[in-house]
């Protein structure tokens, strides 16, 4: 019997895009939705349970998913990068499960209280949950002083007294990292994003921990730049001098531009460089080849994010917690076993 996920690998994407489109929430393309809707006829799927019927809005808990942006941010235009949208949908899609009625917004960081009045006079919310991403900590003292029930997620500050759920990103990127030197490598390149935010210095710093774990060079390595937030193909950025046997990547959009652009100038992964990312977006699934990478679990993210958003609304701010999610590795094609160096 075909399942959910099932469909979502044909598709190419998470299952809960899948989800969005069978409970017929928004958040997807047409041209992807009608695509899923043919294979879910082609394959005779069937959900092991019906999708929910729509709810009174007025008998279920009022929670705000907000963004923070200004152009040139790292999360400008959050909703069409990857790891976000990924992130919105199983908002979506769980948030029911918690009698909660979720409502996704982005506000001005140069307008913060302006857009957030205008937004909680249209509709109040009980609580918000603040993608934290690249915000710095004076941006979140300010929506703290607005508003008295915040859950941050994606990001920590471990000095400050508010509620965080955030990635273990030093532990993924020292796994990743490990998995590279167990399979051989020694000399490992850093591909970095050029704009640099909180969660991508904790993955830096534990890259540099395995490297000193097992006394390798973490400091003269060879660096390259991308952009962590678009996919292209760059075989400029590739070095004509001697590169490394491996890359760790801070993140799967990097990764995948990264083999673009060695593909592009003719060096084969991983039989001539191994490549791990970061994230475990749909694409990495995709690309030639399929990409190992470190899974954050989002959807565990999520589910910690709404029971939090619960709890402060019917019980208030008695205690206020951060929470470090750890991750997984995801073995897949792009890294391969090389002879150790002596």
């Amino acid at each position: 019997m075909i399942k959910l996920e099932d469909i979502a690998r044909l598709a190419g994407v998470s299952k809960a895009t899948v989800s969005l489109v069978l409970n017929d929430k928004p958040g997807v393309s047409q041209q992807k939705r009608e695509e899923i809707l043919q294979l879910v006829k082609d394959h005779k799927y069937r959900p092991l349970r019906k999708p929910r019927q729509k709810e009174d809005n007025s008998s279920r808990y009022m929670v705000r998913l907000l963004a923070c942006n200004e152009v040139n941010r790292f999360t400008y235009n959050f909703q069409k990068l990857p790891h976000f949208n990924e992130l919105i949908n199983d908002f979506l899609v769980l948030s029911p499960d918690f009698q909660i009625h979720l409502t996704v917004n982005s506000i001005s960081i140069n307008h913060l209280k302006d857009d957030l009045m205008t937004l909680e006079n249209q509709q109040t919310s009980d609580a918000i949950i603040l993608l934290g991403t690249d915000l710095p900590e004076s941006v979140l003292i300010r929506i703290k002083e607005l508003h008295d029930h915040i859950i941050v997620i994606d990001t920590c500050f471990d000095h400050l007294n508010s509620n965080f759920i955030s990635i273990n990103n030093y532990q993924g990127a020292f796994i990743a990292t490990e998995h590279l030197i167990q399979n051989g490598h020694k000399d490992i390149g850093y591909a970095m994003a050029k704009y640099r935010i909180r969660n991508f210095q904790e993955r830096y710093n534990g890259f540099e921990g395995a490297m000193k774990k097992h006394a390798l060079d973490s400091k003269q390595f060879h660096r390259l730049r991308f952009s962590a937030n678009s996919i292209g193909t760059y075989p400029d950025k590739i070095p004509s001098s001697t590169l490394p046997t491996a890359f760790f990547c801070e993140n799967d959009s990097i990764a995948i531009s990264l083999i673009r652009s060695l593909q592009a100038v003719g060096i084969r992964v991983p039989e001539d460089i191994s490549v791990i990312g970061f994230d475990n977006i749909s694409e990495a699934a995709i690309i030639t080849p399929e990409l190992s990478t470190i899974d954050i679990n989002r959807q565990f993210m999520v589910t910690k994010a709404l029971e939090k958003a619960v709890s402060i609304i019917k019980n208030g701010e008695i205690n206020q917690t951060q929470t470090r999610i750890n991750t997984r590795l995801i073995i897949r094609d792009s890294v391969k076993t090389i002879k150790p160096l002596s």
